[in-house]
Parts: structure tokens; sequence; C-alpha cells
């Protein structure tokens, strides 16, 4: 006889369960796949070629700039992708110039808070100023964080690489691209995070060849990394939480504030110091500083043509002794209108 046939299973009436799609990459490994070398010395030469003629006046919004180029058919587009962004590298430079003029503002701010017998608020400030800062430097070193239809993302105005051949890869690649640039973003209407911009800026400070004279200083921000908010979020979240008890009660001026920060690291605890910010703060002024120069240089123009650029560039230390002189030219009625 035939052998009987195999009873097959009844059908499941419960649906498998459908897959669901992988978490977007995190900013950590978009950051190392996707943003590479750089030579601060070739960027300082586009910049100053940038800065000839510069008007702060004319600065043009980056995103608006972005806009007509990107939005349409933006929702087809890969998270990473690479376009051509015609003039693109002039109106970075107006959006890397425009973040040191907040950074500069921020940093008056921190002063006329020393000034006004006010130590606590200004190093709230001082922590401001580096965070504003950190959008600054990467928009020197050609990474901008702009916002195209309802995403944010990071725009790399200088994605071709540093090394001989990464550059001639890259232009194999893209060889009918007009002035390359590389777009990238974590996912549709996800912002970019505070820690994040710092995961951002250590990875490009990582990869940048720089002056050796400033090299100390970018080494230093490499490993402290974002951590100094701790003392900020203190403040702002804990009702007790004060950094400087002498002004709690009314307006003072402390004697001294340690805002060197290569002593002060070297207690590997230096956010755990109430002076860390404003030493923090002196790391990235350093820097910044040393970059506009250097660019100014090159172009033989002021780019930041403010009082508050004036701060930028005489502002030595949050010690009443180095504000004062700083505050007295910045305040002149006969240079910017204004009395102390």
């Amino acid at each position: 006889m035939p052998p009987k046939p195999k009873k097959l299973p009844a059908p499941s009436s419960v649906m498998p369960a459908e897959r669901k799609p992988p978490p977007p990459p995190n900013w950590q490994l978009l950051a190392k796949n996707h943003l590479g070398g750089r030579s601060w010395s070739s960027i300082r030469q586009t910049w100053g070629t940038a800065a000839l003629g510069f008007d702060l006046d004319e600065i043009q919004d980056l995103s608006l700039a972005l806009d007509p180029i990107l939005r349409p058919n933006f929702d087809d587009r890969e998270k990473v992708s690479v376009f051509s962004f015609p003039g693109g590298r002039i109106a970075a430079f107006g959006d890397a110039v425009s973040a040191s003029v907040k950074a500069a503002y921020v940093l008056r701010g921190a002063g006329n808070c020393l000034l006004g017998g006010q130590p606590t608020w200004a190093a709230i400030d001082a922590y401001h100023f580096s965070f504003v800062a950190a959008r600054a430097l990467l928009g020197l070193l050609g990474v901008h964080l702009v916002h195209v239809h309802d995403t944010f993302a990071a725009l790399d105005v200088f994605p071709e690489g540093e090394t001989q051949r990464a550059q001639t890869e890259f232009s194999r690649q893209y060889r009918n691209y007009t002035d390359p640039a590389r777009l990238i973003y974590r996912k549709r209407s996800d912002t970019i995070a505070q820690r994040d911009i710092w995961v951002i800026l250590v990875r490009i400070l990582r990869v940048t060849t720089f002056d050796a004279a400033i090299q100390p200083s970018i080494d230093l921000i490499i490993e402290l990394g974002a951590g100094f908010s701790s003392a900020r979020n203190d403040v702002l979240y804990q009702n007790i939480a004060w950094l400087y008890k002498e002004d709690y009660i009314t307006p003072t001026i402390p004697d001294v504030i340690n805002d060197d920060p290569f002593i002060l690291a070297a207690t590997d605890r230096f956010f755990e110091e109430k002076d860390s910010s404003f030493a923090f703060a002196m790391l990235m002024l350093k820097v910044m500083r040393s970059l506009i120069t250097s660019i100014e240089t090159i172009g033989g123009s002021n780019i930041i043509p403010t009082s508050y650029g004036e701060c930028f560039r005489s502002f030595s230390g949050f010690d009443q002794t180095k504000l004062h002189p700083v505050y007295s030219v910045i305040y002149r009625q006969e240079g910017f209108g204004s009395a102390l």
C-alpha cells in the first residue's frame, strides 16, 4: 500500500512579528566613519581668501543657503551623502564667524558678571561661552551644524580628507561635483544634542593637523571631553548648590580665580573644582584666538569688527587685574558709545 501522506500542521493564526529596523547609528559612529582628516594650514588658506572683503553684515544663514539645494527630494536622501555646494565655503566661513561673534558676546557677559561681583553666574556664562565656542571651533574647522527641512545635520565643507591618497580617491569618486560637501544626519527630525556636539568636536580635533604651538591645548580639550557641565548643572538644578558662597547673599569680587587649565587639570579632578568653568573657557579661548588670528593674518582684515571682538582678542584671564584693562578699552565712550 502506498504510504499515507504526512499531515501538514494547521496554519497559524498568529502573524510573525515584524522585524524592527535597526536603530540609527549614534554620532560617535557617524563622526568616526564620515568625518575625515584635515589640515588647519590648508583650511586657514581657504578662510584667509574668504576673509578678503568680508562684511559681517552680509552673512547669510547657512541653512537657508542649503535649503534650495537639498530640500527637493530630501526625503529620498541617504543619511550620509555628498553633493555640489557652489560657493558653499564662502557661506560656511560666514557661519563660523557668526558663531565666533556669539562666543565673544558670551565671554564679555562673563566678564561683566565678574566686574559686577557675581562670580557664580560668571562661571555659568563661562560654561555657556565654552559651549558656543565648541560650535565656533567646529565651524572654523569646516564642520557646521545646520537645519534642513525638518532635520538637524552636520555639514562638512572639507570632506576630501587630508592624505594625498584620500584626496585622490575622493576626487575620482566625485569628479563631476562642484565644491563638494558632505551632509550627515542621524535620523529625520532628530536634534543634535549637546553631548553629540562634543562627540563631533572631539573627533574633528583628533583628526585635524594643527600647528605645534597650539597642539597641547588641543590635546587637553580632547582629554577633558564633554564633562565640564557638572558645576553648571548643579547650580541650575539644585536649590542649594552655589559655587562662590560669598556672592550668594551680596555681590562680591573673589581675590583669585584659578583659570589656568593645565594647572587645574593636574589635580585629576578638574570638573570638581569650582573654577573649572573659567579654566576650560580659557582653554577654548586660547585655541579660538590662535585660529582666528592666523586667518586674519592671511586675510589682512579683522573678521570680528565689534566691541565683542575686542574683548575676544584682548581677554587674557578672569582675574580682576586682567579684566579691568580690557574693559576700560571696551567701554570707552568715544570708541563704542557706552560708558561703564
